[in-house]
């Protein structure tokens, strides 16, 4: 599961072998949500930890592209 971004106690996970739509796992010590690349919208996650991970939701946002490439390239290499 590789880290691509890492800010103030919180981190962007991709995992290799996930299902669509592409989406990211946003982790901190005490909270995890899925969200969605293109949108934002929350797959998975508390409501407390929606807003414990307000910031990171923010710079998916910022970053979609970058992250949709990231996304592309490390699903794309567990299908070859």
């Amino acid at each position: 599961m590789p880290t691509v971004h890492r800010q103030q106690g919180w981190k962007v996970q991709i995992f290799a072998n996930d299902h669509a739509p592409p989406h990211v796992h946003l982790v901190s010590a005490e909270h995890k949500i899925v969200a969605e690349i293109a949108t934002g919208q929350v797959l998975k996650g508390s409501e407390a930890s929606v807003r414990a991970l307000a910031e990171s939701l923010a710079w998916v946002l910022e970053n979609r592209s970058r992250l949709l490439a990231e996304w592309n390239r490390i699903v794309e290499r567990e299908d070859d």
